[in-house]
């Protein structure tokens, strides 16, 4: 039996793979499988895993067809066999606990856990706006608790749509959590697709806490969010996480014909999760609504060059004098938020250090990150509840 299926969809990325890879197969146990979906342009990413093929928890699958990001994810979950799906990027890290964890979630009838995590940048990224305060770091909340707390998914959604749909806040999902395969499937018969939106993270984690009764919330660091030179998160780092939706490659067709008139027309990290966050609701729920007036507010803050599409968006939801009173509060509330984020870097160049975070420097790639962050988690016993 296999009981976990660790999902890497992957284009154009070896280099991160071969990392990653290599940590993952360290695990003794032998009961989960590594489904690597490659839609690379070159064989690069095959030489890679050819030398990991001799192992039989690694399943490669390639298609030579140019594929969206959706339809990549789509294959990996098709081509799974565990009873339990999560899914990493190939720059990112997760711990051998994701194996206790599904053991619990057979155990205990649980529909999904969703972790905490730590975060590492890669040393490639190069910012001018935060490369000495990321480059080659974990970061690691110091609160950590390994008590399973259940968690109403309905709630959660209802948090995530009056914020825009710009956050996917505790909302059940695969991407640095875990789900089981017969939940993901409730999805597709219901939509005809595992990921019924152009962001599969976001589509996922919406569907799901549309879909999942025994949900829960385990603060506990299992995965590791990288960011690389060649992610959307490194594109965020960088300011380069903004364009026009026509010209983003890795997108459905369908993204611009299907897109809300009520969400800003272009493409970014707010709009796209937004975008599928809309989509996803009116195939599963329709009764459930975003607050646009919080999406504008957060795009006026992080997108200022884009006012022109964000307020052609608000005239046309007709909210008048009071939706602009609205979305100055939001306004002033995503600034707030943005400031808030900033401090922490402003106290480090004075040499203050945030009291609630764990910073390991000298990080060269993430199966180091991997090592770091066991040896701070070694003292937590899953096994406990």
């Amino acid at each position: 039996m296999t009981t976990l299926s660790i999902l890497i969809p992957t284009k154009n990325r070896s280099e991160y793979l071969d990392d990653i890879l290599s940590s993952i197969l360290k695990w003794e146990r032998k009961d989960f499988e590594i489904i690597i979906q490659d839609n690379s342009d070159s064989n690069k990413t095959r030489n890679v895993v050819e030398k990991y093929l001799t192992d039989n928890r690694v399943k490669y699958y390639f298609s030579s067809e140019e594929l969206s990001v959706i339809d990549n994810f789509e294959y990996a979950v098709n081509n799974s066999s565990g009873n339990i799906i999560t899914a990493v990027g190939d720059d990112d890290g997760l711990l051998p606990a994701v194996m206790d964890i599904s053991d619990w979630m057979l155990e205990n009838a649980a529909d999904a856990v969703l972790t905490d995590k730590a975060d590492y940048v890669w040393p490639d990224l190069i910012s001018k706006y935060n490369s000495g305060y990321n480059n080659s770091k974990l970061r690691l909340k110091k609160k950590i608790c390994v008590e399973y707390k259940k968690i109403d998914p309905i709630e959660e959604l209802r948090k995530v749509c009056n914020h825009g749909g710009t956050t996917m806040g505790l909302l059940p999902r695969i991407y640095y959590g875990l789900v089981k395969k017969d939940c993901l499937c409730k999805v597709q018969s219901l939509t005809g697709q595992f990921f019924p939106g152009p962001s599969p993270d976001m589509a996922n984690a919406i569907s799901l806490s549309l879909i999942v009764n025994n949900f829960y919330y385990l603060q506990y660091p299992a995965f590791i969010a990288g960011s690389s030179s060649k992610s959307t998160a490194g594109m965020g780092l960088k300011r380069k996480h903004v364009g026009s939706i026509s010209e983003i490659k890795h997108l459905p067709k369908n993204t611009l014909s299907e897109w809300d008139e009520l969400i800003p027309a272009f493409w970014s990290g707010p709009t796209i999760w937004a975008q599928s966050a809309s989509c996803t609701i009116k195939k599963i729920n329709p009764s459930y609504a975003l607050n646009y007036n919080y999406l504008y507010a957060r795009c006026y803050v992080f997108f200022p060059e884009k006012y022109k599409c964000i307020f052609d968006a608000l005239k046309k939801g007709r909210g008048g004098f009071k939706s602009m009173i609205t979305v100055l509060f939001w306004y002033i509330y995503n600034w707030k938020l943005r400031l808030d984020n900033l401090l922490p870097k402003i106290w480090r160049k004075f040499g203050k250090i945030d009291s609630t975070v764990i910073v390991v420097d000298e990080q060269p790639n993430i199966s180091q990150a991997v090592k770091s962050l066991i040896t701070h988690t070694k003292n937590y016993d899953l096994n406990k509840y």
